[in-house]
């Protein structure tokens, strides 16, 4: 993983936090975008398709799943 630079919008403590509270959730995933913005919603074709897939068929991605 990058470390974070000046002006980047997701810090390193953050994607602790939200590994650790996947981890803390039975049956759940994380998926990591690595590329900028605040959120994968409207900016990452990839994080949509696994919003989508989860929504309409209940499936997490794979565990270490990444959006590039």
């Amino acid at each position: 993983m990058r470390a974070a630079r000046p002006g980047r919008t997701r810090p390193l403590r953050q994607v602790g936090q939200a590994r650790g509270l996947a981890a803390s959730i039975d049956g759940s995933s994380l998926l990591t975008r690595l590329d900028d913005g605040h959120t994968g919603l409207y900016n990452s074709p990839c994080a949509v398709a696994a919003e989508v897939n989860y929504l309409v068929s209940g499936v997490t991605p794979d565990r270490g799943a990444v959006c590039r």
